[in-house]
């Protein structure tokens, strides 16, 4: 009878913990961890921001096994899931301030290692133990005090860059993304680095949420698998991902000065949904960090003349975000042009010139020349301009086809003036031979006079345009290679503006 009241009791005694157990409040771990939260949605939590003072005291005095239940941080992590070496971290975080010079010594770290060879990271199972032991979160950013992002170091490394379309704006590149950052949950007692090479394993770590703002396509390199990898540095928590993408940036091309141009390709990389006061992207401090281009890239029409890095900010509606832009200063190679423009086109208009030098009697071969040259233009300023885009405003490319154009239409018309005039003396000619027995003689000198004044017209007419052509031509390459090449090179776009203003300002 007494061990039957025993056990009674016991077990009202176990009901009444469990009862009692679901009024604690949740811990952030928890909070963050959607399925028990769908199932336990009656409780709540609590979130205690705590500033830089608080988070140091913390981890200078207090062990990890007597840390208070209900110290939680704004973004899901407990101080509880940091060990000895994450604390220590941390501390060291909030002592040297923000910027973090061992995140932006990390490629150096791993070129080092690199050249050491004899450096052999641990395998990515040493960190499932430790992540299941402390509740590790990948959906929280290790963002532990307060006003101060998670620092994200990022640079690129271009491999190749191609297919630029004039027509669509855009071009593709292949490249390696990397990232570096300090996550103090991650800091073990440990001297050797965790290799992380397997996509199961990185899903389990937390990991920037960045993305190609002017991008129309990207996508990650999966043959033979997933092109990546990671090393965790577990005595500080720090961690250094690079991946292989493949992207599609659109960018402004200002066409001005086409196929003369210097073009400004740009590549936005901001966070999707971290505004910036919990992630913050910055450039490697180091240009040839930030930047690099592969040493043996070769573009067949454009050439890299210069790099540079910028930080900024996007605003939606959500916030603002931290954001990094990458700028590469692109210059066309003139020898594609020169050889299948410019020749071509040059040797035309010399062409025409034949007409000139033609005997006055030669109507045919004077027209047939003229009108072939330019119909040969026509084709050839078609050929290369289909694969430009239709823009408002004028080109380098189409003064050149213009001129060239209207040069050979000016000799077409010269040639059927000197016909004409030819045509003109031969006809009075005629007349004054045929019909020199029912006239005069008075009026067969006149008729005889007129046809030599004709005659001599279409001479000086043709002698003159042996001159003028060429000097013409060649003045109009020196106002084409110094006003046209070496001006400003979105000044057609300036003159666009100020029409449209000017518009603006009448309505």
């Amino acid at each position: 009878m007494f061990l039957d009241y025993s056990l009674l009791l016991l077990a009202f005694l176990n009901l009444f913990t469990c009862s009692t157990s679901k009024q604690q409040p949740l811990s952030v771990n928890s909070f963050w961890n959607f399925e028990e939260n769908a199932k336990r949605s009656e409780r709540s939590v609590e979130v205690k921001l705590l500033d830089e003072e608080e988070l140091l005291s913390i981890t200078r005095t207090t062990p990890t096994s007597s840390l208070p239940e209900k110290t939680n941080l704004p973004i899901g992590i407990k101080i509880e899931a940091l060990g000895p070496e994450g604390r220590e971290s941390l501390r060291q975080q909030l002592l040297y301030g923000e910027d973090d010079k061992e995140l932006d010594e990390m490629l150096n770290k791993m070129e080092s290692i690199s050249r050491q060879g004899g450096v052999k990271p641990l395998p990515s199972g040493v960190l499932e133990p430790m992540l299941n032991k402390t509740g590790y979160d990948p959906r929280s950013a290790p963002q532990f005090i307060q006003g101060r992002p998670v620092e994200v170091r990022v640079g690129i490394l271009v491999q190749s860059i191609a297919n630029f379309q004039l027509a669509t704006m855009d071009y593709d590149m292949d490249c390696w993304l990397r990232m570096s950052w300090r996550d103090p949950r991650l800091a073990l007692n440990l001297t050797t680095p965790i290799l992380v090479n397997d996509e199961i394993f990185l899903k389990k770590i937390w990991r920037p949420d960045m993305h190609f703002v002017n991008a129309r396509d990207s996508l990650f390199h999966r043959v033979t698998r997933l092109n990546f990898y990671a090393f965790v540095f577990p005595m500080s928590g720090k961690v250094f991902l690079e991946a292989r993408l493949y992207v599609k940036p659109k960018s402004q091309l200002i066409l001005c000065k086409y196929p003369h141009d210097s073009q400004t390709l740009q590549l936005r990389i901001s966070s999707i949904a971290s505004t910036n006061d919990s992630v913050s992207l910055r450039w490697f401090s180091r240009q040839s960090d930030a930047i690099r281009i592969y040493k043996r890239l070769q573009l067949p029409e454009l050439y890299i003349a210069g790099l540079e890095k910028k930080n900024c900010q996007t605003q939606r509606k959500t916030g603002n975000f931290s954001c990094l832009e990458a700028r590469f200063l692109m210059k066309r190679s003139i020898g594609y042009h020169l050889w299948q423009t410019y020749v071509p086109t040059a040797t035309c208009v010399l062409f025409s010139w034949i007409s000139v030098w033609l005997p006055e009697e030669f109507v045919e071969g004077r027209v047939f020349v003229a009108l072939t040259v330019f119909l040969t233009l026509s084709a050839e300023s078609s050929s290369a301009k289909e694969t430009l885009p239709k823009v408002s405003y004028v080109k380098a490319i189409d003064v050149w086809f213009g001129f060239t154009s209207v040069f050979v239409f000016c000799t077409m018309l010269q040639a059927l003036i000197v016909i004409g005039l030819e045509h003109r003396s031969r006809q009075l000619k005629k007349i004054a031979t045929e019909e020199a027995a029912e006239i005069s003689a008075y009026k067969i000198s006149i008729l005889l006079s007129e046809s030599q004044m004709h005659h001599r017209n279409a001479l000086r007419l043709d002698t003159f345009f042996k001159v003028m052509y060429p000097v013409i031509f060649i003045i109009f390459l020196f106002i084409y290679v110094f006003v046209v090449i070496e001006g400003e090179e979105n000044k057609c776009l300036q003159n666009e503006l100020n029409e449209q203003n000017n518009k603006h300002v009448e309505l």
